[in-house]
């Protein structure tokens, strides 16, 4: 937090642009909270005292972090008696998956939904007779339904529709609470969850007024079609648009097969420079189909 007189936000905020990411400069001409992930926090903090008195300076490295939640959600996964499988495809999606402490993956998603076999398998080699399935696409969800009458496990589906539902579900979830309190806590967390999924068109289409090409770049706003282009970035914008973010502070992007991570880094760059407030952050996915998906929360 900086302090003084005759401050401005957006000077401060150029001031600090090309020095990390995530950069959230909000306040007014006497006091403005600055948040920012850099590489080289004193030389951040260097440039803030030549602008203002700092106060409430809060430094955390955020590697150091991440690897005390993973071990942290391993430890305790392993010691509760409800067991987490997540229909997943992409080696990175499952990677943060599994750092978030679920139980088993079965791999699949849109266009390559798993069999009921699969889902069934998973259930049975769970070390628990108590499940809890995230489908994570509608498609999977019917399949999970079938698998609960061909075994004696109870086995509760959370009805997540995307993959940003299921990481929210299951950070939600609540390893000294009972099945029945997760449940409610893990649906309630996907309530609060809007999802963009980008891709390309399979076949020319009019839907809702939008004129669709073949291979022509779509965004799906909670599995609704709402903007069609030429350009990825384009196409994410036009969404945004359509999107009240007041509420929202937190923007994840989880980058597909087929996308760099340059191309990913420079729209994060494009949705920064426009939604200010926005905290966004980068993850690889690997997601087959989908360029990006991305959360909002």
């Amino acid at each position: 937090m900086l302090k003084g007189e005759d401050l401005d936000p957006e000077i401060i905020k150029r001031h600090l642009n090309k020095k990390g990411e995530s950069l959230i400069v909000v306040g007014d001409d006497t006091t403005v909270r600055i948040h920012i992930h850099t590489l080289d926090p004193g030389n951040v903090v260097h440039i803030a005292t030549g602008l203002g008195t700092i106060h409430q300076v809060s430094i955390r490295n955020m590697d150091e972090q991440h690897r005390d939640f993973i071990t942290a959600r391993k430890e305790r996964a392993a010691a509760t008696d409800v067991a987490t499988i997540a229909v997943v495809v992409g080696e990175g999606l499952e990677g943060v998956f599994t750092s978030l402490g679920v139980t088993s993956i079965v791999h699949g998603g849109q266009t390559m939904n798993p069999s009921t076999k699969d889902i069934l398998q998973a259930v049975e080699l769970a070390p628990s007779d108590k499940i809890i399935l995230l489908p994570n696409n509608k498609t999977s969800f019917s399949t999970a339904e079938q698998v609960k009458p061909l075994t004696q496990k109870t086995i509760e589906i959370i009805p997540t529709e995307t993959i940003p539902q299921g990481v929210a579900a299951l950070l939600a979830f609540d390893y000294d609470a009972n099945l029945d309190t997760n449940i409610t806590l893990m649906k309630q967390a996907i309530e609060n969850i809007k999802t963009i999924e980008v891709t390309r068109a399979v076949r020319s289409a009019q839907i809702g007024g939008l004129k669709i090409k073949r291979k022509q770049i779509i965004s799906l706003l909670d599995n609704e079609i709402i903007a069609v282009s030429n350009n990825a970035i384009e196409v994410i914008m036009d969404t945004l648009d359509k999107i009240n973010l007041e509420n929202n502070e937190i923007l994840t992007i989880y980058y597909g097969a087929d996308t760099t991570r340059a191309e990913a880094e420079k729209t994060a760059v494009t949705i920064r420079d426009k939604h200010q407030k926005l905290q966004v952050e980068i993850i690889r996915g690997d997601q087959p189909h989908y360029n990006y998906i991305i959360s909002i929360e």
